[in-house]
């Protein structure tokens, strides 16, 4: 027989906790280089110009795709906290 495995219940609500906030401060920090990089655009033409709207257009799409996953594995990670606090409510009402 396996030994099975172990879910600490309440540091999984953390890391979701932790995730939550990792999402917050990296749509802040992405806000700030958007700011700061529009500011200085009009200071760039030709080649340069086109560089960073490329450059841009790639790191937007990465941005998107750490968004994406973020919220994945945040909703994720809730959804498996909710899930076994139930069983163990459920599996609790079995002993009394």
């Amino acid at each position: 027989m396996s030994e099975g495995y172990h879910v600490d219940h309440e540091t999984l609500a953390e890391r979701v906790d932790d995730l939550a906030d990792f999402e917050k401060r990296a749509e802040e920090d992405i806000a700030e280089a958007e700011q700061l990089a529009a500011a200085y655009k009009h200071l760039w033409d030709s080649t340069a110009a086109e560089e960073y709207q490329r450059a841009h257009a790639l790191w937007s799409k990465g941005a998107a795709e750490m968004r994406a996953a973020l919220a994945h594995l945040r909703q994720s990670g809730a959804n498996a906290h909710g899930n076994y606090t139930a069983a163990m409510g459920a599996n609790t009402g079995f002993w009394k």
